[in-house]
């Protein structure tokens, strides 16, 4: 498998997925701290999500279509909008894609072995993201061989230090997602 074959073989699965649900964890590492993040997001093409995050207890719900954005905050019961700034890339809206995506338009990939998980056997690569970041320089994926699930992402800053983890620990694609879960009054 060349990272080149690899890539197209992704860009397929994206290009066929109309919708996933995905359930994770996030780290996010500093020098002082370790944050810890319970992610559950749902997804319709085009644009259309949910992502629940919950942190030490608190949760925030990210809800968008295109453009708009909101954020859902149940202590407030209260929905707020945020206004994304053109241009601008957020790493969590479509959470599976965009490390689907990663791939797919990195500056450079290199395969550097298989590793065992208890999913199956995993291609674990090495990303250099084709956009320029001091705080995600390099990532290192492990890839379903079979399923082209992405098992476990860390993200490495231009210092070589670990900034954040991604583990999927669930994911299913073109689900049944009733779009009732997208609308602000499903909370009601």
């Amino acid at each position: 498998m060349t990272p080149e074959r690899l890539a197209r073989k992704v860009a397929g699965r994206m290009e066929d997925t109309n919708s996933y649900h995905v359930k994770g964890k996030a780290e996010v590492i500093t020098p002082d701290l370790v944050r810890v993040y319970y992610l559950e997001q749902w997804f319709i093409k085009p644009d259309l999500y949910r992502l629940d995050m919950e942190s030490e207890g608190a949760r925030q719900v990210i809800m968008g279509k295109g453009e708009e954005v909101w954020v859902y905050h149940p202590e407030l019961e209260d929905f707020h909008r945020i206004n994304s700034q053109e241009g601008e890339e957020n790493p969590l809206p479509y959470f599976l894609t965009f490390f689907w995506n990663s791939l797919i338009t990195a500056r450079e990939v290199e395969i550097l072995g298989v590793e065992e998980f208890t999913r199956g056997p995993a291609y674990e690569l090495m990303i250099i993201p084709r956009k320029e970041d001091p705080h995600w320089s390099l990532e290192k994926v492990w890839l379903g061989k079979r399923d082209l699930m992405p098992y476990l992402v860390e993200v490495y800053d231009n210092q070589g230090n670990l900034r954040k983890t991604f583990a999927f620990e669930e994911i299913n694609l073109d689900r049944d997602i009733d779009p009732k879960i997208f609308h602000q009054d499903s909370f009601s």
